[in-house]
């Protein structure tokens, strides 16, 4: 053993002394700003992208800049602005290409990097290593919650403030695996060319090129090497050092390759041990001791295999709860060592990790992925696909992979697409999913139709798991989740049964004890008005306490999803069934005004007595201090910044201890806005009201400014203008400020149209040709072979999209200047549709700009489906929101009558969209996104989807009547349209008005075109009016939306009776609000 330890590490100095030169040249760029600016310690130097980068940027040592030292040395830094545009950040000089291809696929750069509380809660880009081509952000960053990874793909690990991490990715062409302090935190499959590097050229660092901000925060060094590091070398890099990241990889250490168990939870059966890699030290074997609860391992087997060493031992049945274990050793370089791991034994823990995956088959991604999926549940678990279409018929059973549960990497699904699924940040390693939406995917070669008729159904169940002394009532599940609802939405066709469509994608978990009759735990549907609806949750963390019966000895959990059409996802993670206290609502995280009052509730269940005790992580690492005194479910106190951190609470009860998850709370000093007013455009004589919020150290001042000057008694929150007139006509802001600072809110303006063709920059009135009547000369263009026909007014557009068949029939406008709907622009649609009855297949375009293939595209979409006419947007992506998408609800009854309908839709962009059909508004949508750091709102972004944000892929981003963006959504099998018929389409830079919406409608069934409808004289006021004549409620509406709830805190839901009236009448009785909503 002595002998084979000389020999390696003689073998290991050679290679050392005569490698030197080459292990250098392999940095091909170190930045140790210890000279306080950017010139490189090795290679080229940096540069910043713009002056905002430079006036931001500053040097110093951590002392100076009063933030921790390194390992307690001073070290000197760079501190770095966050970026507040889409062209801040600093670009680097990158290596000659390297690996099979001509760019740059090995290499590795590593970040010494320290984020205050300031940056918590942002996104904090690293890398940019696609130069936007593929996705406009950076492509390595840490993410809001503070996981590193890479957008789309998936995050992992976590960075707290306020402490130095040594942060690493390695990527060999597709793949990248990220490392925080050594450790290897996931390994990361990207789309083809994302990752690799363009040669002798630059890259961009700390810069996202999305509008919005990013985080800033402290450099200490940064290496860009021209290789991939293996994890034994990045062990070796380890922590954040001041003097900053070695440029020869210093001797391996030894380390713990992984515990035994390794998860955070393990079954009661679980063999006990570690695995450690001896590196480039020795370890004599003899010095190894391992602790399990205090006591040591006598009997534990120590084997050695190579340089990996494996300590373990099985206890049999070991008690519930949290159990540490402690190794100590000793090697040749440094010593005794001693760490620590803490597990948590339950009754049954499941994360899939360890499966045998295979590489995909039908499911398409940039390359074959060896390691993306499987059919074969783990072992004791039971698969039961027979409710699903075409089962054993390989031509009609969907896509292979996704024909019910299947285990798949988290990698490959995101692949597959993401469309929220990249969301699901608790996921590790292998999950399993139930995926509808990819199964009804298949397009390849076969038969004409993906599936036989049918819904998806599809069954898994686990072991039977022990409860053998376990006190009945006692028992929960918790898992990680992923959920998207649909339904509805798919019938008719050569794949579903027939109209009208009952598909409604159901979750279900049920329990089984000892081998009894299965009895449902949990129900998620799809249908809205459902009392077991469950809405968009793509990363959630769910508890269910499964009321174990006296003498249950065994328990059978089965998942279900079912009656799913092209519906979303259910997907499911790191199940385990533990028994103790259940915490059945976690504590929330929250965002407080500074001197506000706060609070942390959690809601267990447990037997006998249950004790709390609050605790508290300020930002200092992983340690959590208890909270005196809070010992209850709510612990209430007052916020103030020292008071923003992490809170958990651990639960006991006469079973055992549980521990919630964290949650933060963020103070907000500062004035910060939640609430941007929007432009109005209202007719002369109506009112407006514009609105803006702002969250900070109370008490919070508000003034209203026009053009830039105060207006008189204007200090609230909003700011109403009565009778709008021409004088009122302008600019508007408001001024808003605390004792800590000052901010101004966005400009908006008000308009008053003078004519309906005010911003009007398209009308088409299709009378023999596709000539723009606007006077903006943006005339559309055939193709295919798109005709006229007699119309609504004069003649139409007639199209037809067959389905299933490659031909596409439609008007191009292209990309002109007046459809780039940058930031803050609003926008209206007007058009006549007719189709008859039976002549549509899925949810053909109507109009738009997106690569309708995802709603998660960016761009727009106005389209047809079952429940009338719909709209779809996303933003272009900007932080601290990356997820725009907004989806209207329908308009039933539906449009497809055969009659010619009216149809309007209208964007006030950071405010509502309206949908008109036939003069009356039939669905008012939000527009505003949440914030998630500061709970409100920001301004909206572009949701032009051109080739300078190439999010859709093969989308052209063009203008297109009849299509989407991309020009081919009508090739797919399920979607075609036949006969349809569109007349007068209008398009404006600006809201309609509902007076001008009537006032087309008027003119158009009078036989009259859009550009002559008559002038709006008497504006309807928008407020409701409610009057009660004896026994019946009588509300005068106007043209709004009506709403009633029961209470003025909700729930508010549509008035579908109140629809195509000025005045709705109901039977009074009981306590009922109204309130009317117009866009």
């Amino acid at each position: 053993m002595n002998k084979k330890r000389i020999m390696r590490l003689g073998a290991v100095i050679v290679a050392s002394l005569m490698g030197v030169a080459n292990l250098s040249a392999q940095t091909f760029g170190l930045w140790n700003f210890d000279s306080g600016n950017l010139v490189a310690t090795v290679g080229t130097d940096l540069t910043a992208n713009d002056g905002e980068t430079t006036a931001g940027t500053s040097f110093g040592t951590t002392t100076a800049f009063g933030i921790s030292t390194i390992n307690g040395t001073p070290a000197n830094v760079m501190k770095f602005p966050g970026s507040t545009n889409a062209t801040m950040g600093f670009t680097l000089a990158t290596p000659p290409a390297n690996g099979s291809g001509a760019n740059v696929e090995l290499y590795t750069i590593t970040f010494d990097v320290l984020y205050t509380a300031t940056d918590d809660g942002k996104v904090r880009p690293f890398l940019q290593t696609d130069g936007g081509f593929i996705t406009p952000a950076a492509d390595f960053a840490i993410n809001a919650s503070g996981q590193i990874g890479s957008p789309g793909v998936g995050f992992g690990g976590s960075i707290t403030t306020n402490t130095w991490y040594r942060v690493g990715f390695v990527v060999r062409t597709n793949e990248v695996r990220t490392y925080i302090d050594g450790a290897e935190i996931d390994v990361l499959n990207g789309a083809l060319n994302r990752y690799p590097l363009f040669p002798n050229s630059t890259a961009e660092i700390l810069g996202n090129r999305i509008a919005g901000t990013a985080g800033g925060g402290y450099f200490n060094s940064i290496q860009l090497r021209n290789e991939a590091l293996n994890a034994r070398q990045m062990r070796a890099l380890g922590k954040a050092s001041a003097t900053g990241i070695p440029q020869v990889v210093p001797p391996v250490p030894s380390f713990v390759d992984h515990w035994i168990p390794s998860a955070a939870f393990a079954n009661r059966s679980t063999p006990l041990g570690v695995v450690i890699d001896d590196g480039e030290t020795t370890i004599n074997l003899s010095s190894i001791s391992l602790k399990y609860d205090g006591a040591t391992l006598a009997n534990a087997a120590i084997s050695q295999v190579g340089d990996v060493i494996t300590v373990q031992t099985n206890m049999g049945t070991i008690a519930l709860g949290q159990h540490t274990m402690i190794l100590t050793y000793t090697d040749s370089i440094v010593g005794v060592q001693s760490l620590t791991n803490t597990f948590t034994s339950v009754l049954f823990y499941e994360d899939f990790d360890g499966m045998t995956l295979g590489q995909n088959v039908q499911e398409a991604t940039p390359d074959v992925i060896a390691k993306a999926f499987t059919k074969t549940p783990p072992a004791g678990w039971v698969l039961d696909d027979s409710g699903m279409p075409g089962l054993g018929n390989p031509d009609a059973n969907g896509v292979d992979e996704w024909a019910g549960w299947s285990f798949a990497s988290r990698a490959f699904w995101f692949a597959a697409d993401t469309q929220n699924r990249e969301l699901f940040e608790k996921a590790k390693g292998t999950v399993m999913i139930a995926d509808p939406d990819e199964w009804d995917d298949n397009e390849g070669p076969g038969p004409i139709f993906d599936h036989a008729v049918g819904y998806f159904n599809s069954f898994v169940k686990t072991p039977a798991i022990s409860l053998v002394g376990v006190p009945a009532n006692s028992v929960f599940i918790k898992f990680d989740s992923s959920w998207r609802p649909e339904a509805e939405d798919d019938c008719g066709g050569t794949e579903w049964p027939a109209c009208p469509a009952t598909n409604n994608q159901t979750a279900t978990i049920k329990v089984s004890y000892n081998g009894g009759a299965f009895v449902q735990k949990l129900k998620w549907d799809s249908v809205g008005a459902s009392p077991t609806f469950h809405p968009d949750s793509e990363n959630e963390t769910v508890t269910l306490v499964i009321d174990n019966p006296v003498g249950a000895t065994s328990v059978v959990i089965e998942f279900g999803l079912s009656n799913a059409g092209n519906d979303w996802w259910w997907a499911v993670d790191n199940l385990q069934v533990a028994a103790g206290p259940a915490i059945t609502t976690q504590p929330v995280s929250s965002v407080r005004d500074a001197g506000a009052s706060a609070s942390m509730t959690v809601v267990a269940a447990g037997s006998g007595t249950v004790n709390y005790q609050w605790q508290f992580n300020g930002g200092s690492g992983s340690v959590y201090t208890n909270v005196p005194l809070a010992t209850s479910a709510t612990y209430n106190f007052t916020a103030e910044t020292n008071t923003a951190g992490s809170y958990r609470v651990v639960v006991t009860d006469s079973v055992g201890t549980t521990t919630s998850s964290a949650a933060t709370l963020t103070v907000i000093a500062t004035p910060s806005i939640v609430l941007q007013p929007a432009a109005q455009t209202v007719n002369a004589g109506a009112s407006v009201v514009f609105s803006t919020l702002a969250r900070g150290r109370v008490p919070i001042s508000y003034q209203w400014i026009k053009a830039g000057a105060p207006i008189s008694g204007a200090t609230s929150t909003d700011h109403a203008i009565r009778n709008v007139q021409a004088a009122n006509v302008g600019q508007y802001a408001c001024v808003i400020s605390n004792s800590v600072g000052v901010i101004t809110s966005r400009v908006v303006t008000l308009k008053v149209p003078s004519s309906i063709t005010d911003d009007l920059v398209v009308h088409l009135k299709f009378d023999g040709d596709y000539t723009d009547s606007s006077g903006r000369g943006n005339n559309g263009t055939a193709v295919g072979a798109p005709t006229t026909a007699p119309g609504k007014i004069g003649s139409a557009l007639l199209y037809t999209e067959p389905q299933g068949q490659p031909e596409t029939n439609y008007v191009t406008l292209g990309i002109p200047a007046d459809l780039h709907m940058t930031t803050n622009v609003p926008f209206s649609i007007s058009l006549w549709y007719k189709l008859d009855p039976g002549n549509r297949a899925g949810d053909p375009a109507i109009l738009g700009n997106k690569d309708w293939d995802s709603g998660g595209n960016q761009g727009f979409v106005l389209f047809n489906s079952g429940s009338g006419m719909r709209w779809n947007y996303r933003e272009l992506d900007a932080a601290p929101d990356l997820n725009s998408r907004k989806d209207s609800g329908g308009t039933s009854p539906g449009i497809e009558d055969g009659n010619w309908h009216h149809c309007v839709v209208t964007f006030n962009r950071g405010g509502n969209a309206g949908i008109y059909v036939d003069g009356q508004l039939r669905n008012v949508t939000s527009l505003l996104n949440a914030n998630p750091t500061l709970g409100g709102v920001y301004a909206p972004s572009t949701i032009d989807n051109d080739p300078s944000t190439p999010r859709t892929g093969w989308s052209t981003g063009v203008w297109n009547i009849g299509e989407d963006g991309s020009g081919a959504y009508g090739l797919h099998d399920n979607v075609g349209v036949t006969n349809a018929m569109i007349d007068d389409l209008g398009i404006w830079r600006r809201t309609l008005t509902p007076g001008e919406v009537l006032a087309i409608y008027t003119a158009g069934n009078a036989g009259n075109s859009l550009d002559t409808a008559a002038p709006v004289t008497d504006p309807t006021p928008l407020d409701p009016s409610i009057a009660i004549l004896g026994t019946t409620i009588e509300v005068t509406k106007a043209n709004t939306m009506l709403f009633s709830a029961p209470a003025l805190t909700g729930p508010w839901t549509e008035v579908t009776g109140a629809r195509g009236t000025n005045v709705f009448k109901e039977p009074a009785g009981g306590q009922k609000f109204y309130r009317g909503s117009q866009p």
